[in-house]
């Protein structure tokens, strides 16, 4: 078990399992020199251009948990909620789903990082036959052996979570392109509904293949469930460009479907999306997290005014994780302003003022 975040894990789980709804969670970020999310360093060659996929070299999957493990090594010992988890899949993008099918896919990126962009796949119903889930496609067997080679390196020192799912207009963006996929909401339902009926069984299929493995780690590594780690991430993106009747009408049943067949998940949301979407979202069971942005900027600060918003809409069961700024975080505070049953994201640059805030969190109570 991670010992040294043992309480932090007992917290977030209480906050999964809906035991924090008169309290709050927050994790405090200091500045630091090992890395960002994705294990990205200043000091690698930045230039953007075609690349093979980042993990698919062993030596890159080692360099990338090791670069993990420097950060999570390197961080002030502070008492916040923070708990490691990473995301090293990340470095195959959002097209995975397509190259899973045999789509043309290439990956572009950094030294360090790398997404991707695939041909489409899907142009007409003649090509429905294609959408066939084959256990021995490449992508879906590295997919596997990545994870098992990650679970290896992370060596009970950190978490791991599936990569996101693409699932209804999100699938058919990727397999259909983007025009495509948009202009097929108005000129081409069957072949819209078809790929996104695919989707329900695909993008369970992989999640399940994935978790299979993460899952057992996950567990050993916290000495108990890891349930409050896991669970599909899901997300809207696509449907950020279009009118609410779309996500209505050709989205909200498929993440119904998918949800039942996974059981829960979290709900990446931003941009658009957060006003015109949210109360939508928020008619699915299984979203056991909303987690939150302001815009296409990852990690922007979402003001206080929009979460009290946002937890009026989704009532006071729904848990939401979120970025604040340290001034309206201390400020909603002191006028006990600030949504409960919400883990918040602040970033500071000393020390004395992550442990002010972390004291104000663990005391911060509806009564």
């Amino acid at each position: 078990m991670m010992y040294k975040f043992k309480e932090a894990i007992e917290r977030n789980i209480a906050f999964h399992n809906g035991e924090m709804k008169d309290g709050i969670l927050l994790t405090v970020s200091l500045p630091s020199a090992s890395g960002d999310w994705y294990g990205r360093k200043e000091e690698k060659d930045n230039t953007w251009k075609e690349r093979d996929c980042y993990i698919a070299d062993p030596q890159n999957r080692i360099d990338l948990m090791n670069s993990y493990h420097e950060q999570i090594n390197s961080r002030p010992a502070i008492s916040d909620d923070y708990v490691p988890v990473v995301y090293p899949t990340a470095h195959l993008g959002e097209s995975y789903c397509a190259a899973m099918l045999g789509a043309e896919t290439s990956f572009f990126g950094t030294a360090d990082y790398t997404c991707s962009g695939a041909k489409p796949l899907i142009r007409n119903t003649k090509d429905l036959d294609k959408l066939v889930i084959d256990p021995e496609n490449h992508w879906i067997k590295f997919i596997q052996t990545a994870l098992e080679h990650f679970c290896e390196l992370a060596d009970g020192k950190m978490l791991l979570v599936p990569i996101i799912a693409m699932d209804a207009l999100n699938l058919a963006v990727e397999l259909m392109g983007s025009t495509e996929a948009y202009t097929a909401v108005y000129d081409d339902l069957e072949l819209l509904h078809a790929v996104m009926d695919f989707g329900v069984e695909y993008m369970t299929y992989i999640y399940k293949i994935q978790d299979d493995i993460i899952r057992p780690y996950n567990d050993k590594t916290i000495g108990g469930s890891s349930s409050a780690f896991g669970g599909m991430l899901m997300s809207v993106d696509a449907y950020t460009v279009c009118n609410p009747s779309v996500y209505k009408t050709m989205g909200l049943e498929y993440q119904r479907k998918l949800l039942d067949n996974v059981g829960y998940g979290y709900m990446h949301m931003h941009g658009f999306g957060l006003e015109m979407l949210l109360p939508l979202t928020a008619q699915l069971r299984g979203i056991t997290n909303y987690r939150l942005g302001r815009d296409l900027k990852a990690q922007e600060y979402l003001p206080v005014e929009s979460i009290t918003w946002i937890r009026k809409t989704l009532g006071d069961d729904r848990q939401i994780s979120t970025y604040v700024s340290q001034d309206e975080f201390i400020a909603g505070i002191e006028n006990r302003t600030l949504p409960f049953n919400t883990h918040y994201s602040c970033w500071t640059d000393n020390i004395d003022a992550a442990n002010k805030m972390i004291k104000m969190a663990k005391n911060y109570h509806r009564n």
